[in-house]
């Protein structure tokens, strides 16, 4: 029976393609790049991979006048839907050509609903890496995070030290209050508060009836609670770093940038200091030499393979691919982390209640955006705001552990054309559990543990740089973290059952069981469990495989400096670095390290010669 909303959903997956290329065609004036046609044999420092944190380093390097700067990217440049427009900021996952398309390995404890039991890992590549083509959320993290990495042998990255980072590339765009305080209002990523709409009200009014704070911003001073969804927009565009700080940057006559770059590995000396890279563009082998230092911004993934490939990481693994050993550093590709949970905890809605973005995405709309920057285009698609809770209590009860995050469709709303292959769900699967759902309007709400306890690695599948790593997060090895989720599960329902939900709403829980469940007691912590360990889904947040500790921690791969360790004259710089995972989106955090690392830099090689009073390059080693 074909549902009575058919033609209007297909209208929806139409206007998608329809609306990318009218923002194509309209939008040539757009973040115009300087990309590099011929670049030097020699630079002072050489940035691997422009993603979110590159594109941020390379660009405050160039700032130097007297430094010459190679910015090197592996994928392209973003088309402008990808990268300009906020409404189709969700569609990143189906059909993007500017991913890695990466898949972690057959997980043993979760994903066993999924194809061959493995999950999706993609990551950006493209200039701006995450930031072009992520969700948009803007989370800083909680106060804690950054305190604990401190504590961990880290001295300069406790909060009171990071939130000028933070500061500094922030523009905010929201309400004045006491919140503005918290924020930067010069920076160039802008910060903006999403409007919200029915679902968000009622959603906020259900964490206030279960006694928890509703927040005007969950980056000020506290993070638990229930609060409005804040993105990366600035004047109804996306704000990516590729937009923000390289359509200036890469104008500089000392800053190349190049795309389509593949680095097969950083070069070393005899003393062991990197003294350039290596790397593959359009079927030719290029080696560009550094004089001051290499920096690799390569991401979670490529990071670490990078490093490894270059002969820096654990020896038995190394010479196992037949890699000459560089240095031992065990650490590199140890410790990844994830946020995870479950999917598919739906609702119905009563119809016509909630806002239906695809009936918004009028030509008039569209041309409304292309000319002002305003309207339901230049906005972020449905209604998703953010719940942060404690569900575990521990030392510290104001630092949440779970994320609920709440989106405003149901797994029908595409027709199943999109939503099995965006998680590598079995399509049988998803006929099974939703196909009941088909015709119906209603929201999900997703929990994910912030604080796993769960970590896996990255490995070499080979030593050919253009094989894809073998990535296994171990997923829910810990059972700490499925007894998180049972907690987070239950507070779920609780917000679906509470005055507002089914009152205005008249939300009702899909509570059909899962087939592959059938033999535990249905609502069960049994039947909970089972259910988790066969839906788990990645929230995109992978971090930690090159993590920053002291000498002492023998999984640390740099140093509080971003030194890494074994070698001189190579630093990393990205989300791999973080000693644990930060309690939300990853993006925000990470411009923060791009920000500190930059100046650290700075500050490690600008000392003046007192004999002519110019600024002179030196360097203190790793």
């Amino acid at each position: 029976m074909i549902p009575e909303d058919f033609f209007a959903r297909s209208l929806g997956i139409v206007i998608l393609p329809i609306l990318r290329l009218l923002v194509i065609l309209l939008l040539k004036d757009i973040a115009q790049y300087e990309i590099a046609d011929v670049i030097s044999l020699e630079y002072d420092f050489i940035v691997v991979g422009s993603g979110t944190a590159g594109t941020i380093i390379a660009s405050r390097l160039s700032e130097m006048k007297d430094w010459k700067v190679l910015l090197l990217e592996a994928g392209s440049i973003p088309s402008p839907d990808s990268y300009i427009v906020p409404f189709i900021s969700a569609q990143f996952i189906a059909g993007n050509p500017s991913i890695w398309r990466h898949k972690t390995v057959p997980q043993q404890y979760s994903n066993l609903n999924f194809i061959e039991q493995r999950g999706l890992a993609p990551a950006g590549r493209v200039l701006g890496g995450g930031s072009t083509i992520n969700g948009l959320s803007y989370v800083r993290g909680s106060r804690q995070d950054f305190d604990n990495w401190a504590a961990l042998g880290n001295p300069g990255w406790d909060y009171q030290s990071v939130l000028k980072y933070f500061q500094k590339f922030e523009s905010y765009n929201g309400p004045a209050g006491p919140q503005n305080e918290y924020y930067g209002n010069s920076g160039p990523i802008g910060v903006t508060p999403t409007k919200g709409g029915p679902l968000t009200d009622a959603f906020l009014s259900g964490g206030a009836q279960l006694g928890y704070p509703v927040l005007e911003d969950y980056n000020g001073p506290q993070q638990l609670g229930f609060a409005k969804l804040i993105i990366n927009s600035k004047e109804g565009l996306r704000s990516s770093t590729a937009h923000e700080y390289l359509k200036d940057s890469s104008r500089r006559p000392n800053l190349d940038v190049l795309h389509s770059a593949m680095v097969h590995k950083v070069i070393f000396n005899d003393e062991k200091r990197a003294v350039g890279v290596q790397f593959e563009r359009y079927g030719k082998i290029f080696t560009i030499g550094a004089k001051r230092e290499v920096i690799v911004s390569a991401g979670v993934f490529e990071s670490p393979k990078v490093l490894m490939l270059s002969g820096v990481g654990p020896r038995e693994h190394l010479q196992y691919h037949n890699v000459d050993v560089v240095a031992d550093v065990p650490g590199v590709g140890m410790n990844l982390q994830d946020h995870v949970g479950p999917i598919g905890l739906c609702w119905t809605a009563r119809k016509g209640v909630l806002p239906n973005p695809v009936k918004e995405l009028t030509l008039s709309a569209i041309i409304e955006f292309a000319k002002y920057r305003t309207g339901p285009v230049s906005e972020y698609p449905g209604d998703n705001p953010n719940a942060f809770i404690n569900v575990n209590g521990g030392i510290d009860p104001t630092w949440p552990d779970v994320i609920i995050f709440l989106s405003s469709v149901l797994p029908t709303y595409d027709l199943g054309i999109f939503y099995p292959s965006a998680y590598n769900l079995r399509k049988q699967v998803y006929l099974e559990q939703f196909r009941e759902l088909y015709g119906n309007e209603g929201f999900c709400m997703d929990p994910f543990p912030l604080r796993p306890e769960s970590s896996g690695t990255v490995r070499l599948a080979s030593n050919d740089p253009n094989a894809l790593p073998l990535i296994d997060p171990k997923y829910l090895s810990n059972p700490a973290d499925v007894a998180t989720l049972i907690k987070a599960v239950r507070v779920v329902k609780a917000i679906g059952n509470t005055t507002r939900m089914v009152e205005d709403l008249e939300a009702k829980f899909h509570n059909k069981p899962l087939k592959q469940c059938s033999t535990e007691v249905y609502d069960s912590d049994k039947y909970w469990e089972c259910y988790i360990r066969h839906m788990t889904a990645t929230f995109y947040h992978f971090t930690s495989t090159c993590k920053m500790a002291p000498p002492e921690d023998p999984l640390g791969v740099v140093d509080a400096r971003l030194r890494v360790r074994g070698v001189q004259g190579l630093r990393v710089a990205d989300a791999s670095i973080m000693p644990r995972v930060t309690t939300g989106n990853t993006n925000s955090p990470t411009m923060m390290i791009a920000e500190k690392a930059a100046d650290m830099i700075k500050e490690d090689w600008l000392l003046t010669d007192v004999s002519d009073g110019r600024k002179k390059l030196s360097a203190e080693s790793s």
